[in-house]
């Protein structure tokens, strides 16, 4: 059940970030490099040079690899009515204090920040490789840690049986410790040598 519920987030979040971004005039497949977008804060009586209709808005900018690897918040700018891809850069110092004073621009400029979706679809790269990770890890084979497992154990068995094994030293045949002749820690013979043999 859990590796369903994973799976389908992975593919809601890059279905979603496809219908974004399809929405947006981009294609859905290939997305590379840097794309930027303008949100709408709030109208103002200013025009560009060309007698366009203006409003004050924020620019965000996602780097894209495929998905989006990060969002970078571009500050306030003066967006073109009707068109959310076309921009100009909001007026600083005296000339933004200029339009304030003729009423073409309001005295302070609207808050906002960026939205949880700005977020989700800035890092969904990352939101999606964790989603993959996770399912690989809860999709790993039982068998396969229970062989791991068994190896293991057959190698700690292995080492602990070689641990409490030694060779006679007379007739080299490998005996368990406790079945051998111990002489002063230094020799261990067996116990049939033992009984053949004299030691000198």
């Amino acid at each position: 059940m859990k590796k369903s519920i994973i799976l389908l987030f992975v593919v809601l979040v890059a279905l979603a970030l496809n219908e974004k971004v399809e929405a947006k005039g981009m294609p859905a497949a290939g997305l590379f490099g840097n794309h930027e977008k303008v949100y709408k804060l709030e109208d103002v009586k200013l025009k560009s040079a060309y007698n366009e209709d203006l409003f004050i808005g924020y620019k965000t900018s996602i780097y894209f690899f495929l998905a989006g690897v990060y969002i970078k918040d571009e500050g306030y700018v003066l967006g073109v009515k009707g068109d959310e891809n076309r921009y100009y850069p909001y007026p600083n110092g005296i000339e933004s204090e200029k339009y304030k004073k003729l009423g073409l621009l309001p005295s302070s400029l609207p808050a906002y920040s960026l939205s949880l979706k700005d977020y989700l679809r800035g890092y969904s790269l990352w939101i999606i490789l964790c989603g993959i990770a996770v399912y690989k890890l809860l999709t790993r084979s039982p068998s396969k840690e229970k062989l791991f497992q068994k190896d293991q154990n057959s190698e700690n068995q292995s080492k602990k049986s070689n641990n409490d094994s030694v060779n006679c030293n007379l007739c080299e045949k490998q005996i368990q410790k406790d079945e051998a002749i111990n002489y002063l820690n230094t020799m261990f013979i067996c116990k049939e040598c033992s009984q053949n043999k004299t030691i000198s």
